[in-house]
């Protein structure tokens, strides 16, 4: 996620272009006649492009906006209460607005946050309102560990538009022969089942945490989807293509610098064989 604009020219975006997804959603909108939504979205660059360039582009076509929020994110800066007050502020603006339409624009990490605003009904022991979450393709459907037991009611009926992606032969194999420990495995994939299987390899860690033990035997494939989707997702999809492009052009640009020292040996070869009156004129040349 880049945060700062001038980050954009260091990066070469994988992501379709996201003009199409923002006209996908104004069809969206005039096809059932949604002319009065709510508007939640991530304070990042895009976001903040989506807000200031799309939003006038759908109120001069006839669409009106009652709310238009920051969906507040749990940051290490912030204390608890501080994090609790902005997520009842913003479940109390979803929960009295009149709009029935929410367009949700996010990144991948964005249904956390907004999974633990819509949770507050929970506390507050009122039934939610139901929506219509109209949500960007950048979001996935991904939950931390202690989201796993959460009602999943809110997605109900949800809008998600998608980006096209071609299964990767073998990946679903190669996802479960994972295995944390495994000699050799790297530190992520042990801290990943730690989280999601709610155990420790640690058996020092064991009274000091409650956890069970892990048994290096836990199948990915017996985790609910919001934890771990053991196809291929849109995310993982496009990171392939980026690492794929970097490799391709990584080895085009080895191949050349082969090509060229291959190039300048043989001329240097060359050279050592010419004739003293040809040296002399080949080094004015190149001198001027």
């Amino acid at each position: 996620m880049m945060e700062e604009k001038n980050q954009g020219v260091f990066f070469h975006q994988m992501f379709p272009n996201m003009a199409l997804q923002y006209k996908g959603i104004f069809r969206l909108l005039n096809f059932f006649e949604w002319r009065w939504v709510g508007v939640i979205y991530l304070n990042d660059v895009y976001g903040e492009k989506f807000v200031q360039d799309i939003l006038p582009m759908y109120y001069r076509n006839g669409i009106c906006f009652d709310i238009v929020e920051i969906l507040p994110e749990p940051t290490f800066a912030e204390g608890a209460a501080e994090m609790l007050d902005k997520i009842n502020k913003m479940y109390q603006a979803i929960l009295n607005s009149p709009a029935k339409i929410f367009i949700v624009h996010g990144e991948i990490q964005t249904i956390f946050a907004l999974r633990m605003v819509l949770y507050f009904s929970e506390f507050e022991n009122v039934p939610m309102v139901a929506k219509v979450w109209i949500m960007t393709a950048q979001m996935d459907f991904t939950s931390l560990s202690f989201q796993n037991d959460w009602k999943l009611d809110f997605i109900h009926g949800a809008i998600s538009l998608a980006v096209h992606r071609n299964e990767l032969l073998g990946f679903q194999k190669f996802v479960q022969a994972r295995n944390p420990k495994r000699e050799g495995e790297d530190g992520f994939i042990k801290a990943f089942c730690e989280q999601a299987f709610k155990c420790v390899f640690s058996i020092s860690l064991v009274d000091q945490e409650e956890s069970k033990i892990c048994t290096g035997e836990e199948k990915l494939e017996t985790l609910p989807i919001s934890v771990f989707e053991t196809s291929l997702t849109t995310h993982s999809y496009i990171i392939y293509n980026a690492v794929y492009a970097v490799a391709h052009a990584l080895r085009d640009m080895h191949s050349a610098e082969s090509r060229y020292r291959s190039r300048t040996k043989r001329e240097r070869w060359k050279f050592l064989h010419k004739p003293l009156w040809q040296v002399v004129v080949f080094q004015a040349e190149y001198s001027i």
